[in-house]
């Protein structure tokens, strides 16, 4: 028995060394190809760097050389300009798509993930059908997976991530948003299918197109303004709030500053305060005294921007309730 576990033990120990052995050797051989593959990438790299217009010889002739080459590029990528990740986009298109695709076609899935992420930096827009295909199969199974999917064919402008956003609602209501400011104006020119398809791409619309100067911005924001849906609201009143040669006429706020929900009455209180809306500073003396922490800090904040020295003595006697005055006197001591 004794001799039994001796020599089990030593076979795993055998083993245990020529796993260490294997691997340092492993690593050093992937140091040395990487030295190398970083002075062929250095020619890529002068080539979008500079005003040629040839592609320079490169062939890709192993995958752990793709796989490198699409991570170096990737964060190299980042600090261009637009016209260089142009040319970066198409320097991969040439070499690493193949690669990449294969990733996508048979790899694990931690390949495929890291080659979406790879397809979404560097705009491989060669890549498209792969990643609708694991966006297909992934949808409903493996959520990373497919929002991942999503995101690199939304940064290319493929329609195909647009439907699914369209049709589904499940995703969190920041996914929206983030996919939606990934197309421009000109391809979201079916605003009616957008706005009429459910409340999470609505507010994602509001959010997003308010940023753009469209002719359409008063429409849109007057459908948000008076939409059923309390989170279209606030998205509408968050947008005003950056956007202000899009507020609407005086007293088309009172409703907000009225309403039942603190939040909105909130949101529009430092709207006003962003205005220099004046005439509001006796209904923000009213909601100082709000029940609500957050819509007395709001109300606070606006008043102390839009009052004046002769006023602040006049306004503060009218607070009678301590938590609104503690909540004024905290706003003159910070602008003070």
């Amino acid at each position: 028995m004794l001799v039994a576990v001796t020599v089990t033990l030593f076979v795993l120990q055998i083993l245990l060394w020529m796993s260490i052995a294997i691997k340092r050797m492993w690593e050093k051989w992937l140091a040395t190809r990487e030295a190398e593959w970083k002075k062929r990438l250095q020619a890529l790299l002068d080539f979008v760097q500079q005003s040629e217009t040839a592609l320079p010889r490169y062939k890709i002739r192993k995958r752990h050389e793709a796989l490198f080459m699409a991570r170096e590029l990737s964060k190299t990528v980042r600090e261009m300009t637009p016209q260089m990740r142009r040319k970066v986009g198409y320097v991969a298109d040439h070499l690493l798509s193949p690669w990449l695709g294969q990733e996508l076609e048979r790899g694990r899935w931690a390949s495929k993930l890291n080659a979406l992420y790879y397809m979404e930096d560097l705009g491989l827009k060669s890549l498209a059908d792969q990643a609708w295909r694991v966006a297909q199969s992934a949808h409903g199974q493996d959520e990373q997976l497919a929002e991942q999917a999503l995101r690199a064919l939304a940064k290319i402008k493929d329609h195909r991530a647009l439907a699914i956003l369209l049709r589904d609602e499940h995703f969190p209501p920041y996914f929206y948003l983030d996919l939606l400011r990934r197309y421009s104006p000109l391809h979201l020119s079916d605003l009616k299918r957008v706005w009429n398809s459910h409340a999470k791409m609505r507010r994602g619309l509001v959010l997003t197109l308010l940023e753009h100067q469209q002719p359409w911005e008063q429409e849109l924001l007057r459908q948000a303004m008076d939409s059923e849906e309390l989170d279209i609201r606030l998205a509408a009143l968050k947008v005003l709030a950056t956007r202000p040669e899009l507020c609407p006429p005086h007293g088309q706020l009172d409703r907000f500053l009225h309403s039942p929900h603190w939040q909105e009455q909130a949101r529009a209180a430092y709207l006003i305060g962003q205005l220099g809306w004046d005439h509001y500073l006796p209904d923000l003396v009213t909601l100082l005294q709000h029940k609500m922490w957050w819509v007395r800090y709001r109300a606070g904040e606006a008043l102390v921007k839009l009052m004046d020295a002769a006023e602040q003595s006049y306004w503060s006697s009218r607070v009678t309730d301590r938590y609104g005055r503690d909540m004024l006197q905290h706003w003159l001591t910070v602008y003070r």
